[in-house]
This record gives structure tokens, sequence and C-alpha cells, in this order.
């Protein structure tokens, strides 16, 4: 017996798989006296089985055409005679042919996967041991571009993230990053894959990319090129596994690194609260006939508000101040006004007053203030405990409450526009005699400014009430009173702004100690007359 194949390569592939049952039937066909039996695909034999025979004067052909992936085949029959029978036998075993390279085709393409998944989960294996280790984003990019181009057997590769625009190649610098970044800005267009043959872009042969989803958008590109024999289905595929695996690692990694900088920030700043709270004062100040309280509280964990006092035997000094904006800028600018006032009034408490603390400190600041274009605005205030007497400057600082007993509490309106906004300070001193009873509320905008669900502001008017109704208590207390009170007119809304207040009330007067009485130096010094 004799056969051979002409077939190109898949019909080869299931001829050869196919040839003990082929062969069967060719046998068949000999002990019905053929000399030949075949497969003519185009009226040219493909495969056939011979035998020596006389001189064949009759091939008979079957009707029935045998189809498979690429074209189509008719089995033959050569013999000296034939008989009627032979035509419908050869329609039923074209049927047979063709069900048997049926079952191949579909086994051989079954393999072909198993084997090409094989490859893509040795593949990614190895890929993802290259990365077990490694958590850094631009890390994962390098092994990724490297691994791709291996795995695929290509020249080279890139992967290109998105947000925040970062590239990759290897090698390195292989492409100019404008033809990278034209592509990947296709495949972000398309949503899907790009393929370009060799000779169809300039510096590759053949370019195979493929976006890379993370949170359900495409965050990155994969890309693989310099293959002169072009990428294919099976390429496509492991590509785009690939590009499943990068997507996760970035995914990841990129989350990981978000939570080590929030955490960073989280650390920095409770180190910058924990400075904030050093620059205020740490208690409260024990000035005589006075009752005095201070708070603030910012929006954020830092914030621009501050207070500050010096207190002598002579005076007291205080101030109250709001440096424009919120949070780290805020309190950067905070510190800096802060000890140019604390400088200012500490170096000259004996000769200056609130209005001349605020002239050299205007003029200390004012340069910085215009560069980062802030301002700040103060009130500074000074009482003298032997006169019971309040001098006062106000560089834009509201609201300032004044309550006296039996007298509506009011507004001490300033006189003057916040530090910062002109070379000089244009504030002047005032004087208030402070009686018994008397009550002095010093504090920042974020009291009245406080909204409510319907965006309506608390507002001065209701702050003046409060001061009005509370001023008999202690000053601690009236300022518990007025922070309850914005917190529920809030209703637990979030806080917008820094809130920052200083009650100062004054105390009835003690009668002064007499020598007789053998008051210690100390104590009469600090007593006020009646």
């Amino acid at each position: 017996m004799h056969f051979q194949s002409k077939g190109g390569t898949l019909l080869e592939r299931l001829l050869i798989a196919r040839r003990v049952e082929l062969s069967r039937l060719a046998e068949y066909w000999h002990t019905l006296g053929a000399s030949a039996f075949g497969i003519l695909e185009a009226d040219e034999v493909v495969a056939e089985w011979a035998w020596p025979a006389p001189v064949v004067t009759e091939r008979l052909v079957s009707r029935y055409t045998i189809s498979y992936p690429g074209g189509a085949l008719r089995l033959f029959v050569s013999s000296s005679s034939s008989s009627p029978e032979h035509q419908p036998r050869l329609e039923t075993d074209a049927v047979l042919v063709r069900e048997l390279l049926r079952l191949e085709y579909e086994l051989s393409v079954m393999t072909d996967e198993l084997v090409q998944k094989q490859d893509q989960m040795l593949a990614l294996y190895d890929l993802t041991r290259a990365l077990r280790s490694e958590v850094g984003v631009e890390g994962i990019m390098q092994i990724i571009v490297q691994e791709a181009s291996r795995i695929l057997q290509s020249g080279g590769s890139f992967c290109r993230l998105v947000s925040p625009d970062h590239l990759v190649q290897h090698p390195a610098g292989r492409l100019p990053a404008a033809h990278v970044r034209a592509w990947c800005e296709q495949v972000m267009t398309q949503r899907s894959r790009l393929l370009l043959e060799a000779g169809a872009a300039p510096d590759v042969e053949g370019l195979l990319s493929v976006p890379v989803w993370m949170e359900g958008e495409v965050r990155a590109i994969l890309g693989v090129f310099d293959r002169a024999d072009g990428f294919k289905s099976p390429d496509i595929r492991l590509l785009q596994a690939i590009a499943e695996l990068v997507g996760s690692k970035l995914e990841h990694a990129m989350m990981y690194e978000r939570t080590l900088a929030q955490e960073r920030i989280n650390t920095e700043m409770t180190l910058a609260r924990q400075l904030q709270g050093l620059l205020l004062p740490d208690k409260q100040p024990s000035v005589p006939g006075l009752d005095i309280f201070a708070a603030m509280y910012p929006a954020f964990q830092v914030g621009g508000d501050f207070y500050d006092w010096l207190n002598t035997p002579d005076s007291f000094t205080f101030m109250v101040g709001d440096v424009a904006g919120k949070g780290v800028a805020a309190a950067m600018m905070m510190a800096m006004i802060r000890s140019a006032l604390r400088s200012v009034a500490r170096f000259g408490f004996a000769l200056m007053t609130p209005e001349d603390i605020l002239e050299q400190t205007c003029e200390d600041v004012y340069d910085d203030f215009t560069r980062v274009s802030t301002f700040t605005t103060v009130f500074v205030g000074q009482y003298d405990p032997r006169h019971g007497r309040l001098v006062y400057a106000n560089a834009g600082q509201s609201p300032i409450m004044f309550g006296r007993p039996g007298e509506p509490a009011r507004l001490l309106e300033a006189d003057a526009p916040a530090l910062g906004v002109l070379p000089n300070s244009l504030s002047r001193n005032a004087s208030l005699p402070m009686q018994p009873g008397d009550v002095l509320v010093v504090a920042t905008d974020g009291l009245p400014e406080a909204e409510n669900a319907a965006e309506e502001r608390f507002g001065y008017d209701r702050l003046l009430a409060l001061v009005e109704q509370h001023r008999h208590l202690p000053a601690a207390d009236i300022a518990a009173q007025l922070y309850a009170a914005v917190s529920a007119f809030e209703d637990n809304r979030r806080q917008h702004d820094d809130r920052t207040l200083l009650v100062i009330k004054c105390l009835p007067h003690r009668r002064a100690a007499t020598v007789t009485e053998a008051a210690e130096p100390d104590d009469v010094e600090g007593m006020l007359l009646d």
C-alpha cells in the first residue's frame, strides 16, 4: 500500500492524525477491486492509497463535498470496473471522513488552546513570582516591561501610567516618548487593543498594545513591539492576561502608596497640631481683678487663629488674631504673625501701646504677607490692673463684644483694615473702663459665620444675645455656652472655619490691704484699689 500527502500544514496534520481510519477505509475499497483510494482538493490529489493493478479505466469521485477550515475535499476511487453500489458507498464514506476530520480539527484546536493556556499560566506564574517582592509602582512597571518583552519574545516593551503620567520603556529610551504616548492615546480613545503590522508605524517592526483596567477605567497601557513575524491571536490573549495581572498589581500598589502618603500626612499633621498647641498659652493667666478664659478650635488639624498674652505686674497685654485661609498655610502664617506680635510686645511692653504694637508688627510682616498674598486681623488689648482700664487697638478683628450689667451687649467695631493690606497700620488706641461684672468677648469669624442645613448663618445678633444672657457666669462657662450654641445651630455639620474665643470678665474689686493688715508687698502691688 502506498500513501502520500500533498496537503497544507493543517490538512496534513488532520490526515496524518486519522491515517489509521483512512487506511482501513482504503483497504475496504481494495477488497472491492479498487486500485487506488484517495482525497482530492480542487481536482488535485492530496492523499492517496494505491496498489499495483491493471490500467485504470475509471475514476469514481464522490459528489459529496467535505468542508474543512481552509478548503473543501472530495473522495475518489480508481478501478478498472465499478458496480452501481460503489457511488452510494463513496458518498457514505465521504460523510464519515468529514466527521473524522471535524473531530480531529476540534481536538487539535482544543489541544492548541490547552497548550496556550498552559503557556500563559506558566508565563503568568513567572511574572507573579517576579512581582512578588515588589510593592512600589515604579518597581512594578520596570519588572512588567522586562517580563512582557521576554514572555512575548519581542524586541522591546513599554508601560504607561495615565495618572500620574509616567512612562517606562525596555530597553530604556528605545522609542521616542511622543510616539509611545500617541499610540497610548489611541488605545485610551478606543478602549481596546492597538495592533500594527511591521512597517505600519515608524521606529517599530510590529506593535501590540492593550489597555490596563483599574477600578473600571483605563488607567495604564501595556505594549510590546519589534517582532518581524507580527503578533497573532495567542499573543493578544497572552498580553491581555498580563495586562489583567498588571492592573491588579498596580491598583494595589497605588492604593498602598496612597495609604502610606495619607499616614505620613496624618503623622505630620498630628505633629503640626501638637507644635501649634505649644505656641498657644498652656494655661489661663492670673490677673488681679479678672477672670480669663481662652480656647481655639481649628476647622482642620491646624488652623490660622491664635491668641496669646504677656502678663506683668503692671499690665496684662493680650492679642487675638485670624490669618486669612485655613489649614497648613494659615497655620504657618499664624506662627509667623504670632511670633512677630509677641516679639514686639515683649521687648516694648513698658513703652508700647496696642496701637504701637500693631504699627511695628505691620512694618515687620508687610513684605512677607504681600509676597504670599495674605493678611491677618488682630485685636490687641492692654489691661491696667491698678486703674481697671482697658486700652485696645483693632486691625479688622470681628466680632468683639462687650457686655455691662444693665446694658445691652454691643459690638466694638474695628477702626482699621487687617495687617498686610497696607504698609502701615491705621489702628488707633481706644480706652474702655472695666467695671465689676463687665464682660469682653474677643472672637474670630468662625463663630458668627457658622451655618445650619438651610445655609443660614449664626450671626452677630445671636452671639450678642448669648453674651447678654450668660454674662453672670464665669468666663469659662460663658465660652462653653457660646461654643455649645454654635454647635447646636450647625446640627453636627462639618466645621468650616477656625473658632477662637477669649473671654475676660471683670471681678468685684477687692479692698486694698493696709500696712496694719500686714499684707505682703507682692500682694499689695497686685490688688485693685476701690
